[in-house]
């Protein structure tokens, strides 16, 4: 008999090529740059945009899949924790970035940033790391169905509020901000309405 030759990516798969994808890509964006300050900005950048997009994926997955089932949103849905590992990879590199400006341009930093800016981002980050560490089977069982539910439910949220506040506050200075804000609220639309639509009982059309 053949054997059947599985051709379908696996999750896991996904996520490590996405998160492939984004040191090679870190990588090469750094070399560009002639300027090491410039090369690391452009990193900063680039990590906010595709950590926010990676998010979004995990944040809207399941809302997605019940206001719109479907082949585009099944594969959304089950690939939910797949999306929040990358996202997690992507943040991770951004962190990695900050601390190299820090470490290259201390002043610049400081023009750019502030104690409640590292305190709100600090919060974000164990928040991050906590929900990265229990996406994977051995510590989800150790800290149970229960905890990791509230634990992934609330820390989804309170990265929502973070995007929020960081893309909200910064509005002014340019139309890319506004754009990541308007997502933000769409996003938190999406998870809203399912919400509503699964206490009615609804079937979604």
């Amino acid at each position: 008999m053949t054997a059947l030759v599985r051709t379908r990516p696996t999750g896991w798969t996904i996520a490590l090529a996405c998160s492939a994808a984004l040191i090679i890509g870190a990588t090469a964006i750094y070399a560009a740059y002639p300027d090491p300050i410039d090369g690391i900005r452009r990193v900063i950048r680039v990590t906010a945009h595709t950590s926010l997009t990676f998010f979004l994926l995990a944040f809207t997955a399941s809302s997605l899949q019940r206001l719109w089932p479907g082949p585009a949103t099944q594969f959304l849905r089950r690939h939910r924790r797949e999306f929040g590992v990358t996202f997690a990879v992507s943040h991770i590199i951004h962190a990695i970035a900050i601390i190299a400006l820090i470490r290259s341009d201390q002043a610049l930093f400081w023009q750019l940033s502030s104690i409640g800016n590292i305190i709100a981002g600090g919060s974000a980050y164990v928040v991050i790391l906590l929900m990265l560490a229990t996406s994977f089977p051995g510590p989800a069982r150790w800290i149970g169905p229960r905890v990791w539910s509230v634990l992934h439910l609330y820390g989804a949220w309170f990265i929502w509020i973070s995007f929020m506040v960081t893309n909200g506050k910064r509005i002014a200075t340019g139309p890319g901000f506004a754009i990541a804000v308007g997502l933000l609220v769409l996003a938190a639309s999406l998870k809203i309405a399912a919400k509503i639509q699964a206490r009615r009982g609804a079937t979604p059309y």
